[in-house]
């Protein structure tokens, strides 16, 4: 079977072949940042109560139902039992504000410089083969090594928006009440009492957690597609339930074998350190499993998979789908077609 097409490079160059279009190939990475950008925060807003519900059951000091996590943060007050449908939402949608503003950088440069680095560690692979010689490590497009590697690169670069976007708005799921929830207050009051230096805590366990996560989600991910595409008999873009089955199932296998360091991650950022107070990673895990068990570390697995799995679902059919419109987009035009042709942007649609 033939590898699956790879990702244009989506970069104007002095010299092209004839017929490609380099202002199309311009548009066409415009688009693809802008529809990545699209699909995060339009699978942020359907996906954020369940990762409100994970947040919140994943800090708590003993386990909690959905409900009872609901009313452990003030929400609806025990004595009330009257459930209002606007409380109840507001109540799930804390921390949305800061999730939307980072969601859109963030998701569109996690998924351009995966696409980047696939890219160039597939041509890095071609241009050994090119000169008849063997490369230290297979690191072509359908190999596991290129989806590893460029899965660790998209989460090291884009942490760098999901880290400040985490701990505000974790802080502001587990906050005691709406005016607590703030972003102006949250943000006013770490920079306060914690400094600049608390935006970004757990960095590095941002990347030890998402990191391995976007590792076996990429690997997983283009096993299943090429699978599908073998079962199909597809060397195209594949049908979009296809990427929609792929995508879910990849992301729950990650979510999964990943939940133990997210606890960790979550615990940390959401805790409160005076300036000069460090805790570890290591030693935030010894605390929790001396204190509440080995268990602890696996607290909120269910929500966590109910949130990733629609999340990266919604995301990568929409990206996918764009992805395939920008390569048709940057397709070579037939000589046949004459070069009058060659200035006007290919499309299927």
């Amino acid at each position: 079977m033939d590898e699956p097409e790879e990702l244009p490079t989506l970069v104007a160059t002095a010299s092209h072949p004839p017929g490609d279009n380099p202002t199309c190939r311009e548009h066409a990475l415009s688009d693809l940042c802008r529809w990545s950008a699209f699909a995060g925060v339009a699978a942020r807003t359907l996906v954020q109560p369940l990762d409100t519900i994970r947040a919140r059951v994943m800090v708590s000091s003993r386990p909690l139902s959905v409900w009872q996590t609901i009313e452990q943060a003030g929400t609806v007050p025990h004595k009330q039992r009257t459930w209002r449908c606007t409380t109840l939402l507001r109540s799930l949608y804390r921390g949305y504000s800061i999730s939307v503003l980072v969601q859109a950088p963030a998701v569109a440069t996690y998924l351009t410089v995966y696409e980047k680095t696939k890219s160039a560690l597939s041509q890095w692979t071609a241009s050994y083969r090119a000169a008849q010689q063997q490369p230290p490590l297979d690191l072509s497009s359908a190999s596991p090594w290129n989806h590893l590697f460029s899965g660790l690169a998209a989460e090291s670069v884009s942490a760098v928006f999901w880290t400040p976007m985490e701990v505000l708005k974790q802080r502001a799921q587990v906050a005691a009440s709406d005016a607590d929830a703030s972003l102006r207050v949250l943000t006013r009051r770490t920079w306060a009492e914690e400094g600049a230096h608390a935006f970004f805590r757990g960095y590095l366990l941002t990347i030890g957690v998402f990191g391995p996560y976007a590792m076996i989600y990429f690997v997983t991910y283009e096993r299943l597609k090429r699978w599908w595409s073998s079962v199909l008999s597809r060397t195209g873009p594949l049908p979009s339930w296809s990427v929609l089955t792929s995508a879910a199932i990849s992301g729950a296998v990650a979510a999964a074998l990943t939940t133990p360091l997210d606890v960790l991650k979550t615990r940390l950022q959401t805790s409160r350190l005076l300036a000069g107070e460090h805790l570890s990673a290591w030693g935030l895990a010894s605390q929790l499993v001396q204190r509440q068990g080995s268990r602890v570390l696996f607290r909120g697995l269910g929500p966590r998979i109910l949130w990733v799995m629609p999340n990266t679902a919604i995301t990568m059919t929409v990206f996918e789908y764009f992805k395939a419109r920008a390569e048709s987009r940057t397709a070579p035009i037939p000589p046949s077609e004459g070069a009058a042709q060659s200035n006007r942007c290919f499309t299927d649609r």
